[in-house]
């Protein structure tokens, strides 16, 4: 069990867990609005309620993709306790 390399796993999980959504719907408000003319004002609302509803929606992301790239990292499954240095391949 490497306790470093699940922690690097998980922060790197959490930055991506935001900056990959922070990138798709930003790509595609930017598009929609170029694509359909919006005005002025409609953007500037847009970017109002980007700015008050995003952020539990991304911190959420962040915890979880976060979470979900330390656990396999962290984690031993039974066969390694059971039989350490032998991988189940090879035994079928």
């Amino acid at each position: 069990m490497n306790i470093g390399r699940g922690i690097i796993a998980g922060l790197i999980g959490a930055v991506l867990g935001v900056v990959v959504p922070v990138l798709v719907i930003g790509l595609y408000t930017l598009l929609y609005w170029h694509f359909n003319e919006t005005y002025d004002m409609d953007r500037r609302a847009d970017i109002a309620n980007w700015k008050r509803d995003a952020v539990s929606p991304l911190v959420g992301c962040a915890i979880y993709v976060g979470l979900a790239d330390l656990i396999p990292v962290n984690s031993t499954s039974d066969y390694e306790r059971i039989h350490p240095g032998r991988s189940p391949e090879r035994i079928f």
